[in-house]
């Protein structure tokens, strides 16, 4: 193995073609859990039932760290304090759930979030899109 001394400069024409080269095979690291990508954003998704939930916890955190060493692997890099935890699932299903689950990511627990950004969409954990609208009405008032 050769040192790395240089990456690929930020802004530059191969930098977007070089990033998905090194993020292809994503979508096959995980064991358990389905990956969606969209540049460079990654999602993990898993579904399961209540009565699941201590399986489902360590299926997630089994794939957050065989993602994190994907990408290790690869020399790139995981930022857990832009990593967020959401539960989705209908409001009596949600509120059952303990409150201490916890996910990990490089040995840092990830929070539950009470709402997400994905693709300029904000999502909320019962994917009600109240927060969305409230987010572009709000929007739109200030740009009148």
């Amino acid at each position: 193995k050769l040192p790395i001394k240089d990456g690929v400069p930020q802004g530059s024409i191969l930098g977007p073609i070089l990033f998905s080269l090194y993020i292809n095979d994503l979508p096959t690291v995980a064991q358990h859990c389905n990956i969606e990508s969209y540049v460079d954003d990654s999602k993990l998704f898993l579904a399961f039932s209540l009565n699941e939930l201590d399986d489902a916890v360590t299926k997630v955190n089994q794939d957050l760290k065989l993602t994190f060493e994907s990408f290790c692997t690869n020399y790139l890099l995981i930022n857990p304090t832009k990593t967020k935890l959401m539960v989705f699932g209908v409001p009596q299903l949600v509120s059952k759930l303990p409150q201490d689950i916890t996910f990990t990511l490089m040995d840092k627990q990830l929070t539950n979030s009470s709402n997400a950004k994905d693709l300029g969409v904000t999502l909320d954990p019962y994917l009600n899109y109240s927060d969305h609208v409230a987010n572009v009405v709000s929007s739109c008032m200030r740009a009148l």
